[in-house]
């Protein structure tokens, strides 16, 4: 079943997805909300988008250092469905109690037409890459496949759950 992850989101305590399903009537649309947490790679992926909020936004790698990706929004456009993103990341400030939230522009990884083919403002090849890595992930979650889960299927290929 081909499934499209439209957004993600972690803030350390619930993880909160919406996707598509495309079917020949239209498209079923899916959302979920869950207190179990992902599996390290999961995490790790949205980690790894940091590097390229820093590229979009123009900002330092120090800068975003110690930013928290807290999430990303998909979008598909054109015929050939091209995937676009939105990153969301959270930078602690000395100067406010509350953090200042960074949403990148939205960019597509392709043109979405022909005519867009002059398009320069794309998501780089690597920024694609880790993006498709992080819905991997997001499906394997939706797929049941979580931090504590893991542990219990370890631990019952063992053979020590009967």
């Amino acid at each position: 079943m081909n499934r499209d992850v439209t957004k993600i989101s972690w803030d350390g305590e619930r993880v909160k997805i919406r996707f598509e399903v495309p079917r020949t009537e239209g498209v079923d649309e899916y959302e979920m909300s869950c207190t179990d947490a992902p599996k390290p790679a999961l995490t790790k992926a949205l980690s790894a988008l940091r590097k390229h909020v820093a590229e979009i936004c123009q900002f330092t790698q120090l800068y975003v250092g110690d930013m928290e990706i807290r999430g990303v929004s998909f979008s598909y456009g054109g015929d050939d469905r091209v995937m676009g993103a939105t990153i969301t990341a959270l930078k602690k400030l000395s100067t406010a109690n509350a953090p200042l939230v960074v949403n990148t522009p939205h960019l597509p990884s392709a043109p979405y037409t022909e005519e867009d083919e002059a398009m320069t403002l794309l998501l780089s090849a690597e920024c694609t890459d880790d993006l498709r890595q992080l819905q991997a992930e997001v499906l394997e979650y939706i797929d049941g496949q979580r931090e504590q889960l893991d542990l219990l299927a370890g631990v019952e290929s063992a053979g020590a759950i009967r």
